[in-house]
């Protein structure tokens, strides 16, 4: 599936996000928030929340703020605890108009962790618990005050683990399942606002937010599939196959990360890793080759896999 829409809350917003009154099952422990942004208008003054969730349980809030301090911009990472104070590790960065910046923030119970396009760019020590709060969760607002951000927003990630540097780089440039594990509310904004996880978290839009056609990124990779059928054995690598063959070849996208194609009722299926599982029907031989830059990967129904050739 493709990113086709980003949440687009305008250039002098005054009243438009999206929000849930829920702390997503998330009360304590570790965390991750995670989103790509850009700014529809520049920040000259205060704060904007790009986004904010709060727990009653405990009375803590993380948020991911960006605000304007005596001239210059910069990114807070926030842990805040209601009645008490706020804990924070700051970053000193201009959100672009044109390009999209991703941004994460972690929590593994002692220490915040800022992510500025997938590297780490501050931390801070952070721990013990707010008085009060209340549930809520809130994408371009503040849960406690009006503090809107005139931003575009996409691919909010909210986890109950904390993410590693490795693990945000992975995949923060492509679409989610929804069904990773630790990830506990995934909004993908392509012209909705539910929740692609089981868990239901949809949100509700406040002051008319639009959905952009401007995404910073597409959907997953793009595969060439070459399936050949019949008695041959099989195909080699770039094409071809046994003696009276019949082959078809087309494109498809998934996600590169986790994937699996079952050719025929017989239920013979190949995964990203080449092996593959047999239902009791391997009469029909066949291929899938990563065609593209990189050398891709090629698999096929004995089991086998290897490098692939980058042509066509």
């Amino acid at each position: 599936m493709s990113n086709t829409n980003a949440l687009n809350l305008g250039a002098s917003n005054s009243a438009k996000y999206a929000y849930i009154d829920s702390a997503l099952g998330i009360t304590s422990g570790n965390i991750t928030m995670e989103l790509w942004v850009k700014a529809q208008s520049a920040i000259s003054s205060g704060e904007w929340f790009i986004i904010d969730k709060s727990n009653s349980t405990n009375g803590v809030r993380y948020a991911i703020r960006y605000e304007y301090n005596s001239g210059t911009p910069r990114i807070q990472f926030a842990r805040i605890k209601e009645g008490v104070g706020t804990q924070y590790a700051m970053y000193t960065h201009t959100l672009s108009l044109t390009d999209w910046t991703h941004i994460a923030i972690t929590y593994d119970g002692s220490t915040i962790r800022g992510y500025v396009n997938g590297s780490e760019v501050t931390t801070g020590s952070a721990s013990g618990t707010g008085s009060g709060g209340t549930n809520k969760t809130r994408i371009g607002n503040s849960v406690t005050s009006d503090s809107y951000a005139s931003v575009i927003i996409d691919d909010v990630r909210i986890w109950n683990t904390q993410r590693s540097e490795t693990d945000i780089n992975n995949n923060k440039s492509s679409e989610l399942v929804g069904n990773e594990s630790g990830l506990v509310a995934y909004w993908k904004f392509n012209n909705s606002y539910d929740d692609t996880t089981s868990n239901a978290y949809n949100l509700t839009s406040s002051g008319s937010p639009t959905f952009s056609s401007v995404v910073p990124f597409g959907g997953g990779a793009s595969l060439d599939v070459l399936i050949i059928a019949g008695g041959g054995s099989g195909a080699s690598t770039g094409g071809g196959g046994g003696a009276g063959g019949m082959q078809a070849k087309t494109s498809i996208q998934v996600n590169p990360a986790s994937f699996s194609i079952t050719i025929g009722s017989g239920g013979t299926s190949v995964t990203p890793d080449g092996t593959n599982g047999n239902a009791g029907n391997n009469s029909s031989a066949f291929e899938i080759e990563s065609i593209g830059g990189g050398g891709g990967q090629h698999f096929s129904n004995n089991g086998t896999t290897g490098g692939s050739g980058g042509g066509g």
